[in-house]
């Protein structure tokens, strides 16, 4: 006896599957577009469900099992409880969206102008409540290569490389040491800031690319520069509660002393003795 197609039900229990049967496949590489097309023509995905791994019978054969367990294993010969009831409680999908269907929402949600700068511009200020580091600069990364895409075949969804970060966090950097901006203009046209600048004890200069950094006693040191010349940061700004945090966790949640020292390896974050302390108290708030 053949039963009809629409009464198949269908069960998996990985959520990224899920996700690929109920989204576009035209978002998909082309892989895993054909076999979602295929699939989706024979088994609508209306009727794909989620099942925990626990009661699906197919992890048993994937894991495998001794024969003699297997003779006992109820699971794998009669599939889960519930699917034995005379009616089965469908639950929602949990549909978790895709690495590529969020950069997709985030990118389609931009406002873009003409004038370059200011585009990397609005990106940063529409991005400010990211939660980590990583997650703010892949955004930009991906948003940058879809300003640039010569035309809508271009593909903006392959791999990020260590270059396109790099550039994405100069770009961070320079848009949070706007509020230097005065000191910035006395270093390009005087070549020195005034006395009153907060940083002038720093004896701060603008590197090749235009990048506020630490300049002092440490220029003819055997140090690498980073260490000589730490990056200037504002303590107000998302960036750099960004860069504390990820900083705490790659510390391994040390104590202020480790993280200051572990920062100015690389930054120079003003007041950040305060800053270090309100990351590590609201980290311990959440574990």
């Amino acid at each position: 006896m053949r039963i009809p197609a629409t009464q198949i039900y269908a069960w998996t229990d990985s959520s990224i599957v899920l996700s690929w049967l109920f989204g576009d496949p035209n978002n998909w590489k082309v892989f895993v577009a054909n076999r979602v097309v295929e699939i989706t023509t024979n088994v609508s995905c209306s009727q794909w469900h989620h099942v925990q791994t626990q009661d699906n019978p197919a992890d048993v054969g994937s894991k495998g099992m001794l024969v003699e367990n297997l003779k006992r294993c109820e699971l794998w010969w009669h599939g889960p409880d519930w699917l034995q009831q005379s009616k089965i409680q469908f639950t929602k999908p949990n549909i978790m969206q895709t690495e590529i269907e969020r950069k997709n929402n985030k990118i389609q949600n931009l406002k873009i102008t003409y004038n370059k700068n200011e585009q990397e511009k609005s990106l940063l200020k529409q991005f400010e409540e990211f939660d980590t580091l990583l997650e703010l600069l892949r955004t930009i990364t991906y948003c940058r290569r879809f300003l640039r895409q010569k035309t809508l075949k271009d593909r903006i969804d392959s791999k990020i490389t260590t270059e396109e970060l790099h550039v994405s966090m100069q770009i961070c950097i320079k848009r949070t040491q706007e509020e230097f901006t005065e000191d910035i203009e006395s270093l390009k046209t005087k070549k020195r800031v005034k006395k009153t600048s907060i940083i002038k004890a720093l004896d701060p200069y603008l590197d090749e690319d235009g990048i506020l950094k630490v300049g002092g006693r440490l220029r003819n040191s055997e140090l690498a520069n980073e260490v000589k010349h730490p990056i200037i940061l504002d303590h107000a700004s998302r960036l750099t509660y960004l860069v504390v945090a990820k900083a705490h966790l790659e510390t391994l949640h040390g104590g202020v002393q480790l993280m200051l020292t572990y920062l100015r390896s690389k930054y120079w974050i003003l007041r950040a003795k305060s800053l270090v302390k309100q990351c590590a108290h609201r980290t311990r708030l959440v574990l």
